[in-house]
């Protein structure tokens, strides 16, 4: 697997993860928050499994999965306190970034790895 896909496998599984730490919600709850809120665009439930791969870096979140993460962690973090709504704006904006950003994310990894910092 290439640095850029792995960085973004890895950095959107943290993601998702951190998204269900910061609304105390399980791998089903997080399902079931999606399916709400992309009914019309994905239609179909979103298996836990799935956020499970995703976590783990197996897989990564399709573009129209990134969306309804992006869409769904906009939506909590209005309703949020001051300092969660931050780490929500955070997340979101993980969740809708682009390949070219992952691509710097991997490449700013290598460049410290290869520093020793």
């Amino acid at each position: 697997m290439r640095k850029a896909t792995q960085a973004m496998h890895d950095g959107l599984g943290q993601a998702v993860n951190d998204l269900r730490r910061e609304m105390d919600w399980t791998q089903p709850d997080l399902a079931e928050a999606m399916h709400k809120a992309a009914k019309k665009t994905i239609g179909r439930p979103v298996p836990r499994q799935m956020i499970a791969d995703w976590e783990h870096g197996r897989y990564a979140p399709s573009g129209e999965y990134r969306s309804v993460l992006a869409l769904l962690t906009m939506r909590c973090a209005r309703k949020a306190n001051r300092p969660t709504r931050k780490k929500l704006d955070r997340l979101a904006k993980r969740f809708s970034a682009t390949l070219a950003y992952w691509k710097s994310r991997s490449h700013e990894a290598a460049e410290k790895q290869g520093t020793g910092e």
